[in-house]
């Protein structure tokens, strides 16, 4: 049987394989990518987000050209030490912190809240979360 196709608008026999046909790309998935998916990590983003009540850190301290104080919107768990740098400190505690996308964005890219800050700030929401 014959068809028409699609990729060479040739006509081939339904078994030819047409070599226009593009090859499937496979995604390579990293350790990050993996640990992102697993259920350990959304049991502990959402710890997170219950620990600091849902709020971007950054903004509730009028820090980094905030536009709202209290930012509830778009809130995102942020590892300060990245899990390309340390997979080990993926669930630590003093290692993540809820960000709205915009501050993420800013503390992701080099230097711009510095890495000492956010670590301060983890530090603080956990000590202020023992009692």
């Amino acid at each position: 049987m014959l068809r028409s196709c699609s990729y060479c608008n040739g006509i081939h026999s339904t078994t030819y394989q047409c070599p226009k046909k593009p090859s499937r790309k496979k995604f390579k998935t990293s350790e990050a990518d993996k640990f992102r998916n697993k259920s350990i990590w959304r049991k502990k983003s959402w710890e997170i987000r219950k620990r600091d009540r849902g709020l971007c850190l950054i903004c509730l301290r009028n820090l980094y050209d905030t536009q709202k104080q209290y930012t509830y919107e778009n809130i995102e768990v942020h590892h300060i030490v990245s899990l390309q740098e340390d997979l080990s400190k993926g669930l630590d505690n003093y290692n993540l912190i809820t960000v709205c996308a915009y501050h993420h964005k800013r503390c992701e890219s080099d230097g711009d809240v510095p890495r000492k800050i956010q670590l301060e700030i983890a530090k603080e929401q956990e000590e202020l979360n023992k009692f």
